[in-house]
């Protein structure tokens, strides 16, 4: 239930409304300091990582309200998007509508999801049909969490998150290279500790570019809800010697961009994407590791370090 004007508590894992009318199901979560409240009018159930996310009191940055429909608008003239998945028109600056299309083999596509946002809030049309087992991360998905994260300054990227000596190091690059290797030898040899296998939320708080624990967290199945100040991100290499140096602006923001989480077709997301980024490179070193998957790289890091 809301408590005063941009605030909510958490009552247990779901929080149906009491009183009149029919019984509203609300989730609260945080991630990096942005508050989300969803709401809908079927329980919403939650993965084990999401749980992470959810309860204590915080700000609602953007309440998202889920309904049940069979009826969807149809696309007007003048879409800003049309791709398989999606198509998008904009009723404002900051206001938008989405509608999202699936397609089974050999069939027509059918729209199963509408989005209409307002400003901090989003509504969200859902298939009747598609309501049971209904989850947060459906609705989170449905929604593009990382868009709302980098209109916060926030950004998410594809990397293995570690703690050592209070600080954030992250190991990025393309799947297969060897993020989940360094994270682990980093864990056994040094004691660090592995707070996501696959991703990472960075953003701006308290004067300086943080780390942020994130619920999506690929196959790694490494999930944690730990902040802190980032030390520097590793773009790995695979090579027949470990050897560590630090990237220049420029050949940082190219290594590093393919990495980012944002929608490509969308030229507000690329704006914000491009400059949360540039910014985070100026403030934090971003380090080139080419290396074997044993101590070495271990040593040639911290040297760099």
């Amino acid at each position: 239930p809301h408590v005063g004007r941009g605030r909510f508590l958490s009552f247990g894992p779901v929080s149906p409304s009491f009183g009149r009318g029919p019984a509203v199901y609300q989730r609260n979560y945080c991630f990096g300091g942005v508050g989300f409240s969803l709401s809908a009018p079927v329980p919403i159930g939650e993965s084990d990582a999401l749980r992470l996310f959810s309860g204590g009191e915080t700000d609602a940055d953007y309440r998202v309200k889920l309904r049940l429909s069979d009826a969807f608008p149809q696309p007007p003239e003048g879409l800003y998007v049309h791709t398989r998945r999606v198509r998008g028109w904009r009723a404002g600056p900051r206001d938008c509508r989405l509608l999202y299309y699936y397609r089974s083999a050999g069939e027509p596509e059918v729209p199963y999801c509408y989005v209409e946002r307002s400003g901090m809030e989003v509504a969200v049309d859902w298939l009747p049909a598609l309501s049971s087992g209904l989850h947060a991360q459906q609705i989170l998905e449905s929604v593009d969490l990382f868009r709302f994260l980098l209109e916060q300054g926030g950004v998410v990227l594809h990397a293995s998150y570690i703690l050592h000596w209070g600080r954030a190091l992250l190991f990025s690059a393309p799947s297969g290279t060897g993020k989940s290797t360094q994270a682990a030898l980093w864990a056994r040899l040094r004691g660090a500790e592995i707070v996501n296998g696959d991703r990472a939320l960075l953003r701006a708080r308290e004067g300086c570019f943080q780390a942020h624990g994130i619920c999506f967290s690929g196959t790694s199945g490494i999930c944690g809800n730990r902040s802190a100040p980032l030390s520097a991100l590793v773009v790995l290499g695979q090579a027949e010697r470990s050897t560590c140096r630090r990237l220049g602006g420029k050949d940082a923001f190219r290594a590093l961009l393919p990495q980012c989480a944002y929608r490509t077709w969308n030229p507000q997301d690329v704006a914000a994407a491009t400059d949360t980024l540039s910014r985070l490179i100026g403030e934090t070193p971003v380090l080139r590791l080419d290396c074997l998957p044993d101590e070495s790289a271990v040593k040639a890091l911290e040297e760099c370090l």
